[in-house]
This record gives C-alpha cells, structure tokens and sequence, in this order.
C-alpha cells in the first residue's frame, strides 16, 4: 500500500504536532517528500512514471519556496501591528483546519474517486474558500487584499496540482 500524505495533512494540524504553523507547513512538506520518494522508488522500472513523480516533486519543492515567500510577509505584517508570528500563524492554522474539514468532505476514498475533472472542481472551490480565509486574516494585521492574493495564488499553482495528484 502507498503511503499517504492525506494523513500527514491531519497529522500537521492536530494538537501532537508542532505549535507553530509554519513548524507544521513544513511538516507537511516533509510528508509529501517522503510520499514522493516512496512513489519514486516503486515506479523507477517505468520510465513515465518516473516522469511524473519527478514533476510531483518539484511541485513540492515550489509549495516550500512559496510558502516561505508567503511567511516573510506574514511576518513583516505581525511585527507592524505588534503581534508575534505565532499569533498571527495560529489564526492561519485554525482557518484552514476548517479547510482541511471540507478536503476531507470533498475527497472520497480512493475507491469512489471522482474523475479528474470533478476533482479540479473540487479543489478549486476549497482553494478559493482558502484565499478568502487568508485574506481576511491579512487585512487583519494590515496587508493587502492584491499582496496575499498574490501570494496565494502563486501557492495556489503548486498546490492545486498537489491535491489533484494525490487524489489519483
């Protein structure tokens, strides 16, 4: 059986993990690597396959570097309003606990997997229900609604494919 990173996703956001949520972003991340390295080792016989997984990974590897990009903001924004990181990184992370909620509800077991069309719809609407939650977060501690739709947008290019690969 292939490891899963739905599982390391619960995992990150549940109270045995780290308290930060940038500690548990990048938790997640090494979860998908070692998702990634599992899949690499089982299809390396197979040529396209290696392919794939070599594009999986560097969707991954372009979450880590957007997410730090996304963190330095987030952290310029807290210092400017008074908060630590942590507040503010607490706040994100209860937000998209509620996502991770509706991810859950959204994806079906492998067994009953949509197609990947109805996928994309799926994690679209999760998506653009995540952008809202950071946007609001954002103008919170005074940052731009164009900087973090920026910001996550670009995470969004990395991500979307993530959740539709591993719903495969």
């Amino acid at each position: 059986m292939l490891y899963s990173p739905f599982g390391a996703i619960t995992r990150a956001y549940t109270a045995d993990s780290p308290t930060d949520f940038w500690e548990r972003a990048a938790s997640l991340g090494s979860a998908v690597r070692v998702y990634a390295e599992d899949l690499l080792h089982r299809a390396a016989p197979n040529p396209a396959v290696a392919q794939e997984i070599a594009y999986f990974e560097a969707v991954t590897q372009g979450v880590v570097a957007s997410a730090g990009r996304f963190q330095a903001e987030v952290r310029n924004a807290a210092q400017a309003h008074g908060v630590s990181l942590e507040e503010v990184s607490d706040e994100l992370a209860r937000s998209f606990m509620a996502i991770l909620e509706d991810l859950k509800v959204e994806f079906p077991p492998h067994e009953a997997a949509p197609s990947h069309e109805e996928r994309l719809a799926m994690t679209a609407r999760v998506m653009t229900k995540a952008e809202g939650y950071a946007m609001s977060i954002g103008r919170k501690y005074g940052m731009s609604d164009a900087s973090v739709k920026a910001h996550f947008g670009d995470l969004r290019s990395y991500i979307e494919p993530l959740i539709v690969i591993t719903g495969q």
